[in-house]
């Protein structure tokens, strides 16, 4: 019988996060429960004597996307290397800064490199310029464990 995380990457359904920055990669079976895209076009207008109507500029398109997944585990060590993934994707959320001057830790430092990302899963998200995924800045995720009978098996 084959798991769940087998079938997802026998499908292809394996969303992958890239750091930009750091080059450092996590990638979890996408079991995606909610998923959206949304395209914004912005316009400016000028209101000028005579016309009852602005004239419209164009802006920017801007795009969008929100998923929801879950992150499934067969058994502990499992578990804990999603738990693992985890922890890393959170440390990718983060700039990279400068290394401290001189011996001191506790001089300045500053930020050499911003959290830019690559996400790629399926054909939903991907770029067709960059087989890497699609580039762009997440504006957070929400980790919300499951805390359930199976759960707490795992944490004794």
């Amino acid at each position: 019988m084959a798991f769940f995380d087998e079938i997802a990457k026998k499908s292809g359904q394996i969303i992958t996060f890239t750091s930009v920055a750091t080059g450092q990669e996590v990638s979890f079976p996408a079991f995606i429960t909610q998923f959206t895209d949304d395209y914004q076009v912005g316009w400016s207008g000028d209101t000028v004597f005579g016309r009852t109507d602005p004239i419209k500029h164009y802006t920017a398109t801007t795009r969008r996307i929100q998923a929801t997944f879950d992150v499934l585990a067969r058994n502990r060590e499992i578990a804990v290397e999603n738990f693992a993934k985890l922890g890393s994707l959170t440390r990718m959320m983060y700039p990279v800064y400068s290394e401290p001057l001189g011996s001191d830790e506790n001089n300045a430092r500053t930020i050499v490199a911003s959290p830019l990302m690559r996400v790629k899963y399926s054909n939903y998200i991907r770029s067709s310029a960059n087989p890497g995924g699609l580039l762009g800045c997440i504006g957070g995720f929400t980790f919300n464990p499951f805390i359930g009978p199976a759960a707490k098996t795992l944490t004794r």
